[in-house]
């Protein structure tokens, strides 16, 4: 499972849906008039990206038996991915806090 994840082709294709991630964050900044059906279309995106980045990590944190994940010589990296996926989980939670409708 570590070769997959190591494999150029995962670290190219996570890469890759990281700037696709900022070109709709940058999208979604730009409209913030946007109709309702348009603010769900970027919500379920941003849920779909959250959850795709959060598996990868999840996965880092299984393959490397959780204790390597702080020590190994790429921590600072495990780190700050770990921060980043965290406050999208937050974010992601908070927003689906405001649209549901009571």
């Amino acid at each position: 499972m570590n070769e997959f994840r190591q494999a150029k082709f995962t670290q190219n294709f996570l890469a890759v849906l990281i700037a696709i991630n900022f070109c709709f964050n940058c999208a979604q900044a730009q409209l913030k008039r946007a109709s309702e059906s348009t603010t769900q279309y970027f919500f379920y995106v941003d849920v779909g990206f959250t959850a795709i980045f959060a598996l990868e990590l999840a996965m880092n944190l299984f393959i490397n038996w959780f204790w390597a994940f702080w020590t190994c010589p790429e921590w600072k990296w495990n780190y700050f991915d770990l921060i980043v996926v965290g406050i999208s989980l937050a974010g992601t939670f908070v927003s689906s806090i405001r649209q549901v409708t009571f």
